[in-house]
Order: C-alpha cells, then sequence, then structure tokens
C-alpha cells in the first residue's frame, strides 16, 4: 500500500485486500494504517522511539519517523483484519520522494509470516520439550559421526555427570574428543562394534571410560546407525549410562554364590550320601516312623544339591565360563533318551510321557546341555500337571529351524505372570505351587543354553488349561542324517 505524506491510504492492492479483508474502495481516500494495528503496538513503539530521540513521537507518525530521515525500516507488527482475525507481517516502509528530492508519499510493503512465526513457536516449544525430557534420563543423549575420532555432534549435559567433563568439551571436539575418553583397551572394539549395516543398524555393548579424576566408569551405550539414500553412513544416535555400580554389585552377587555353593557342596554330597545309606538299610533295620522323617531328609537334601548345581550352572553362563561342545546328532534319540531318563520323576507325580510326532532331523547341539534343556521343561511339566495328567514331547521341522516342544494339560500360567517366567529365581506366586520345590532357575538356565547353541525359547499358556513351552534350534536336511550314515 502507499500512502501519502498526511497518512492517507492511496494506494491499497489485491495483495493488501486479500491480506486485510478490506476492500481499496473502503480504504483509500478513508482510512490510514492506524486502523488496522493493534494499539498496544502502536504505543509501546511510540515510548521507545520517544525516548530514544528525546521527544514525542506518536500516532501515525510511529511508522513514517525513520522513513523520513531517508532509508527504510522493517519490522514486525500485528495486524487486526476486517473480520477480527490477527496476522503478524514483517512491514518495510521506504519514503518515496520526487526528482527534487521532496517525499511524496511512502510505500509499505507487508509480507504474512503468521504461519512462518507459529511454526517456530511450535519448533521452540518442542525443543525446549525435547531438552527438558533429555535432562531427566538417567544418561547421556548423543548424535555421533561416522569418524575415527567418535566425534560428538551433539550430547545431553547428563555426560559431565557421568565422566567428569562438560557437553560443550566433546561436542565437535573443541577441547577433546570422545575417543581420547575412552579406555585405551577398550576403544578397538568400540570402533568395530559401532560400524553399523543396513541390515544390523542397532548395537549395544559396556566399556569403560576415564573420568576427568582418573578413575574408571563403566558405561552402556545402545545406538543406532543412521543412512542416506544412497546408503551412506551418516551418523549415530544413541544413549550412554553410567552402570558401574551394577556390575560391581553384579560381580559381588555372583563371587557370593559362587563361593557358598562351592562351600556347601561337599558337605551337602556327604550328608546326602550318609542319609541315603542308612535310610537304605546299611546300617540295620530302621523303625517305620523314622524310615518316613529319613526320607522327608533324602528329598530335601537332593533339592538343596539340585538348587546349588542350578546355582553353579548360572553362574558359569553369566560369566561366559560354560564350555559348550556343539556336535552334529539326530534328534530322535536325543528325546526318548530325555523321557526315558524323566519317566521316575514322571511316576512320582502319577504323570503319563508321550511322544507327539518327531520330524528326523540333525541338531548340532551339546548333547550333555541339550539334555538338561529337556530335563527341566519334562520337570517343569510333570511338576505342573494334575495327577493322571498327560505330557507330550515332539519336535517339528520348520525349515532351517526344528521345533521342540513340551505340552500338558496342568495348571498353566497366569497371563500376569508371562513376562517374568524366564527371569532368575521366578516362580509363580500361587498357594497351588508352593508345594512343588524349585530353585526358580530352571527356566532361566534353559533360555541360556538355548542361545549358546544358537537356538530360542518360548511358550504358549492359559490358565487351568496348561502350557507348552518350545525350544527352536538350527536345523539340518532331514535326510542329511541318513545321507550322511
Amino acid at each position: 500500500m502507499f500512502v501519502n505524506t498526511r497518512g492517507s491510504i492511496t494506494l491499497f492492492n489485491t495483495g493488501a485486500e486479500n491480506l486485510l479483508g478490506y476492500r481499496a474502495e473502503e480504504m483509500v481516500g478513508q482510512q490510514t494504517p492506524i486502523c488496522f494495528h493493534l494499539s498496544s503496538e502502536i504505543e509501546q513503539r511510540s515510548q521507545e522511539l520517544s525516548a530514544h530521540y528525546g521527544k514525542p513521537i506518536d500516532g501515525l507518525e510511529v511508522f513514517l519517523h525513520e522513513a523520513r530521515q531517508g532509508g527504510s525500516e522493517t519490522r514486525s507488527w500485528t495486524y487486526r483484519r476486517k473480520d477480527g482475525q490477527e496476522r503478524q507481517v514483517n512491514l518495510t516502509v521506504t519514503r518515496i520522494a520526487d526528482e527534487h528530492g521532496e517525499a511524496v508519499g511512502y510505500l509499505g510493503m507487508a509480507t504474512d509470516i503468521t504461519d512462518l512465526a507459529e511454526a517456530t513457536r511450535a519448533l521452540q516449544q518442542s525443543e525446549s520439550r525435547f531438552r527438558s525430557m533429555v535432562s531427566n534420563l538417567p544418561g547421556a543423549v548423543y548424535r555421533r559421526r561416522p569418524d575415527h575420532q567418535l566425534s560428538m555432534s551433539y550430547l545431553s549435559n547428563e555426560i559431565e555427570h557421568i565422566t567428569g567433563y562438560p557437553a560443550v568439551d566433546l561436542v565437535d571436539n573443541r577441547r577433546r574428543s570422545y575417543a581420547s575418553i575412552v579406555h585405551p583397551d577398550d576403544l578397538s572394539a568400540l570402533r568395530e562394534r559401532i560400524q553399523g549395516t543396513r541390515s544390523e543398524p542397532t548395537f549395544e555393548l559396556t566399556y569403560r571410560l576415564i573420568h576427568a579424576n582418573g578413575q574408571i566408569v563403566q558405561v552402556r551405550e545402545k545406538g543406532r546407525a543412521e543412512f542416506a539414500a544412497d546408503d551412506s553412513l551418516i551418523g549415530f544416535d544413541g544413549f550412554i549410562w553410567d552402570v558401574t555400580e551394577q556390575i560391581r554389585i553384579e560381580q559381588m552377587k555372583a563371587q557370593f554364590v559362587s563361593t557358598v555353593s562351592h562351600e556347601l557342596r561337599t558337605p551337602l554330597t556327604a550328608i546326602s550320601g550318609a542319609l541315603k545309606l542308612i535310610h537304605g538299610g546299611a546300617l540295620g533295620t530302621i523303625p517305620e516312623n523314622m524310615r518316613r522323617l529319613l526320607g522327608i531328609a533324602v528329598q530335601n537334601s537332593d533339592n538343596l544339591h539340585s538348587l546349588i548345581n542350578d546355582l553353579l550352572d548360572m553362574d558359569k553362563l553369566t560369566a561366559g565360563q560354560l564350555q559348550i561342545q556343539l556336535q552334529d546328532q539326530p534328534l530322535r534319540p536325543l528325546l526318548e533318551q530325555a523321557l526315558e531318563l524323566n519317566q521316575s520323576y514322571a511316576d512320582q507325580f502319577q504323570v503319563t510321557q508321550l511322544l507327539d510326532p518327531i520330524d528326523d532331523v540333525v541338531v548340532s547341539v551339546d548333547r550333555q546341555r541339550f539334555g538338561q534343556i529337556l530335563a527341566n521343561l519334562l520337570s517343569n511339566a510333570a511338576k505342573f500337571s494334575r495327577r493322571q495328567g498327560r505330557i507330550w514331547l515332539g519336535a517339528q521341522y520348520l525349515g532351517d529351524q526344528v521345533e521342540i516342544s513340551v505340552r500338558d494339560e496342568g495348571i498353566g500360567i497366569p497371563s500376569t505372570e508371562h513376562e517374568r517366567i524366564f527371569d532368575k529365581f521366578f516362580q509363580i506366586d500361587s498357594t497351588s505351587t508352593r508345594s512343588r520345590t524349585g530353585s526358580g532357575l530352571g527356566l532361566a538356565i534353559t533360555r541360556e543354553l538355548a542361545r549358546r547353541m544358537a537356538g530360542e525359547v518360548g511358550f504358549e499358556s492359559s490358565e487351568g488349561v496348561g502350557s507348552r513351552f518350545w525350544v527352536r534350534l538350527p536345523c539340518k536336511n532331514p535326510n542329511a542324517y541318513r545321507e550322511t550314515v
């Protein structure tokens, strides 16, 4: 739009009509720009100019004063449309002069920035929420470049609590690189592990950092590689948190369990052996009431012995010290043997064991440890079955895997307990199960052993109906064993 030297509108183009909702005939020669400006903004600008120039500047002059000096001025203002809506604009006012340099009027060019301003505010609010969220996380959020120095392009302030170095020191390697505070013995493994590929973009690992005070800090890092459209690696996003205390407690717990288990094993073996000899009549005939008590003692010593063995196995698995010797073997004989070995245990609970169909495949397993997996699943099925119940053991070929399953008609597992069923020391909290002895480690050991054989475990269960536990293992062509023989 254009106004004359008195501030009256003399030109109101189509763009102004669209922006403000007025028709040109309503404005030209009828109004000044004050009619669609907010009085509060005019007053605020009046105070600013009056203070700056030391004289009163108000009304229409707040728009024209700077331009009268011979230049132009651009400022943000709020326009009120004819329909009452408000729009935020950037307004540039320029003095227009004739050939003698005399002002003939002022040209105002307004650009609607409402949507941009709203987007900017939304972005600022989003960033504020993000920073607030990040500041409350128990670790450091990062974005890292794929270079040799592990350069951080973004790093949240929590890194200072972990390493003693402020984030600003590490971002863009301003004072030191992230690689410089990684323990030298862990640096090569860290660089190798976080390469990231399209097929495996995520990673998680534990390593050591050197704190600013010289102490060693154990950290856990979980990240994901980001790729461009051409599959080139852009960088990594992830999270780093301090696990020093957690690892220290786990080491103390493992050491305690290992020490206690080994110290108990030798005397318990002697006690159990002596009880069995007496119970078996090696020292002569014993009264019937004493025989019942000795039987309970023998049973409890066997339970305690099994618990200690489970503790030692779990300790070795956690420490990575359990030796697994994989060998190709036909599956069917292993399952038949497992049923035979578990028969006496099933008889205690008056449960019948049956074979489901078994596909003839070859699996690569440690015979002893695979037998332990089957024993855990079969004994659990017997233990939690009703009297005169049935257990089925079978195997189905699934292409490159075989699924070995143990199903029963037992009490089932409540849905609220499903997520915890493979946790260490977990036992179903039910009055109907408390009479069934166990360490709560059998399924945890089963899962770890299966993983060591490149397998996985799972289950389906309905409370009051029964359960089906399965182990999936890699296998060879069903005919491979016959061809080899």
